[in-house]
């Protein structure tokens, strides 16, 4: 996906929902290593020169990603509250 996106000059990735992505379970805590050990070297390394690269993830429990060492690898944190109803 990353190397796909180094590609063009400017692209967007979007990763959705990254407890999932990683298989992350409470209990214990559980995750698989792999995908953790791959998320900190793509989101650690810069794009090559020439190419900008803008990273979009979604999470729903922020101190797992703290747990996980994982949040200061964003240099932007914005909270979305929940939309419940259409007019939201």
């Amino acid at each position: 996906m990353f190397d796909d996106a180094y590609r063009s000059e400017l692209s967007c990735i979007f990763m959705n929902d990254l407890e999932q992505l990683m298989g992350y379970s409470p209990i214990g805590p559980r995750y698989q290593s792999i995908v953790l050990d791959a998320m900190y070297s793509l989101l650690s390394s810069s794009p090559p020169k020439g190419r900008k690269l803008l990273v979009i993830c979604t999470s729903k429990r922020r101190e797992v990603l703290e747990e996980l060492g994982l949040l200061p690898m964003f240099t932007a944190v914005l909270r979305v509250p929940y939309i419940r109803e259409v007019e939201d």
